[in-house]
């Protein structure tokens, strides 16, 4: 197998039949957090798009010229297109489009640049080898000065690995990967804990002291499919999944 479709859980429809994943949560925080972040009339590419959960934000929460999202599975992509008639948006402010194609192939069927590629939650799906490949081919396609959002669990964080992973990175490793190949890393955002992750200690020595007595009530108030992945943000390094923000020189 070279890749693997396993897709995320939709948690639009989990939502609304009262479903709270943490993994759901961490995925909305991250697709919201990247549609904000589309602000100025920008060429917007989605890698491995599947059933392209961010499309309804990025009509909402972004000012964004056009869209283009690619996936390798014909079934993904049908997927996407049906949800974006069930999203109640009448007309889209944005062009788009879906083609079918392999990340690994990018540069010989798409002949533009974009300002801001999306690659989430799937470098995992696939092979070091061809995971390093995606990067090269993205590198590319991305404008000089382009944005790249890359989100992927690090192995050394993650006890289990989750069974439709093909191969996990390391936190540092991921980070050599987008130095070798032309990116500056411009923000790291944690999406998840670790497995092992003491809330308090590590916050404890990265904010001060006293930061023990606001988690505490923090969790205390707040369910923790919520709290979880908003208490990992500000320590990527210690988390099992991670968001990377970064530009191309």
């Amino acid at each position: 197998m070279k890749y693997s479709t396993e897709q995320m859980d939709n948690y639009y429809i989990n939502l609304s039949k009262g479903i709270v994943k943490t993994s759901g949560i961490m995925n909305y925080i991250q697709h919201l957090l990247i549609a904000q972040s589309c602000l100025n009339s920008e060429n917007v590419l989605e890698v491995c798009c599947g059933r392209s959960l961010i499309f309804p934000l990025l009509q909402r929460y972004s000012k964004i010229n056009s869209y283009l999202g690619v996936d390798i599975s014909k079934a993904n992509l049908e997927e996407a297109k049906t949800l974006i008639t069930s999203y109640d948006i009448i007309d889209y402010s944005f062009k788009y489009q879906f083609l079918q194609g392999d990340i690994t192939q990018l540069s010989t069927f798409i002949h533009e640049e974009f300002d801001i590629i999306i690659y989430t939650s799937s470098l995992e799906h696939m092979s070091k080898t061809d995971g390093i490949t995606s990067i090269i081919e993205i590198n590319k396609i991305l404008k000089k000065g382009g944005i790249l959002y890359l989100s992927t669990p690090c192995s050394e964080n993650n006890i289990i690995q989750y069974k439709y992973h093909i191969y996990e990175w390391s936190y540092n490793d991921i980070k050599k990967l987008l130095n070798q190949n032309n990116f500056i890393l411009i923000d790291e955002i944690g999406l998840l804990p670790s497995d092992n992750f003491n809330f308090p200690e590590i916050y404890n020595k990265k904010f001060g002291v006293g930061c023990e007595l606001w988690l505490s009530d923090l969790k205390n108030k707040m369910p923790q499919e919520f709290i979880t992945p908003i208490l990992s943000a500000s320590v990527p390094e210690f988390s099992k999944e991670v968001l990377f923000i970064c530009k191309r020189l």
